[in-house]
């Protein structure tokens, strides 16, 4: 088992409600492609049984848990997997539905590959189909807060989380940096035995009009956003031609 991947999984646990909203923009469709799909939190909402369902995923140890996990479901033979990167992957397939959930779209590093993604995933949409992602919302925060009332040195509780038996207590640091769009998340893993692990999380991030005049950029002019989720700290879009 890879530990880093499990305990990114135990602690990131998507979007609260996204599930259903993701549920509700591909019903009805036949195919749907999830990008950045992770350890495969939402493959097994997504998979219907005449439904064609493809994750892809740059990380190979999430993708080793997808496949874990769709195995134990009774599902691996309902939803391929694909080790690649979102913006340069070529399926030669086209879906009804392309779905970048929890925040997929700042994992991106800069917008340039913000762009990248975005066309590849128009690329990948059948005629009359469909893009549909989650991120979190940033104007206010981007516009009112200052750089010092993020403390690089300050930790903050994030979770208690069990992996494989063991009791991990997370923490988490951030440093923001406004001029170039940028949060970079600091995460401190501390075992009940005596074991710590750190990772890292860099986003990039866009503003509300930035994110839709990049999709429409990517060749999808009909954008529909709107603030949900969350206590409204998320922003749902959909896109088509």
């Amino acid at each position: 088992m890879d530990l880093r991947a499990a305990l990114y999984t135990a602690v990131h646990g998507g979007t609260t409600g996204d599930r259903g909203f993701y549920t509700d923009v591909c019903r009805g469709a036949r195919s749907v492609l999830e990008f950045g799909c992770g350890g495969g939190r939402l493959l097994g909402v997504l998979a219907g049984s005449e439904r064609r369902v493809v994750g892809v995923d740059h990380d190979e140890g999430l993708l080793a848990l997808a496949q874990t996990q769709l195995e134990q479901s009774g599902l691996s033979n309902r939803v391929t997997l694909r080790l690649d990167d979102m913006r340069r992957v070529d399926l030669g397939q086209r879906f009804d539905r392309v779905v970048l959930a929890f925040n997929g779209l700042w994992c991106l590093p800069d917008d340039t590959a913000v762009g990248e993604a975005l066309r590849n995933a128009a690329t990948h949409l059948a005629e009359g189909g469909r893009l549909a992602l989650d991120v979190y919302r940033v104007d206010a925060f981007h516009n009112d807060a200052q750089p010092d009332d993020v403390a690089a040195d300050a930790r903050h509780p994030v979770a208690t989380v069990e992996v494989d038996g063991t009791t991990w207590e997370v923490t988490e640091c951030s440093t923001w940096r406004p001029d170039r769009r940028e949060i970079e998340a600091r995460y401190t893993h501390e075992a009940a035995d005596g074991r710590t692990l750190t990772t890292t999380i860099e986003h990039h991030y866009l503003l509300e009009d930035e994110v839709v005049a990049a999709i429409q950029a990517a060749g999808l002019p009909h954008v529909h956003a709107r603030h949900g989720l969350a206590a409204d700290d998320s922003l749902l879009i959909e896109a088509w031609r």
